[in-house]
């Protein structure tokens, strides 16, 4: 067994759920000068050119009831909101918030990306409309936290992921 398996814990859920969270944590990337990455900080690779922290938290959606409407309380999440299933072409508004807190100007990855790359930006209460196609869906937001003072890493991000069916 490798160390990262030996590292997984699993919980069985009990009844029908609705609403399924992770926290991710991929560590320390550090970049080399021939393009090459290695998952360490950067007091441990001499040479390094630069060295990144990501931490990403998702959601899915398995049932669309009350509690798929309430934050839980991760650093960085998206929100529905209002009530009942998404259905096809019908417009759904989320929130994006960080530590609780209305996300401004986030830009968000899946929905309605344009061919620049550019996807939709929350409003200043962390509001986003958008409608969707019948199938899986896929929000992302991605935020840069400060780094000052820490020597090991020159970029550290969270992001949060929600997963939702469209019937």
């Amino acid at each position: 067994m490798n160390s990262s398996m030996s590292r997984c814990r699993i919980n069985s859920i009990a009844g029908k759920p609705a609403v399924v969270a992770l926290h991710f944590d991929n560590g320390f990337y550090s970049s080399l000068t021939d393009g090459t990455h290695v998952n360490l900080p950067k007091s441990k690779v001499p040479g390094a050119t630069r060295t990144s922290h990501p931490i990403k938290y998702g959601k899915t959606i398995l049932l669309w009831s009350e509690s798929a409407y309430k934050p839980l309380g991760l650093p960085i999440e998206i929100v529905p909101v209002g009530a009942g299933a998404p259905k096809r072409k019908a417009p759904m508004t989320f929130q994006v918030l960080l530590e609780g807190k209305p996300l401004a100007d986030a830009e968000l990855e899946t929905v309605g990306v344009t061919a620049e790359g550019k996807g939709p930006h929350t409003d200043a209460d962390g509001m986003i409309t958008a409608d969707f196609e019948q199938g899986i869906q896929r929000l992302a937001v991605q935020y840069k936290l400060p780094t000052s003072g820490e020597a090991d890493v020159d970029s550290k991000s969270i992001t949060a992921a929600l997963l939702f069916v469209v019937e």
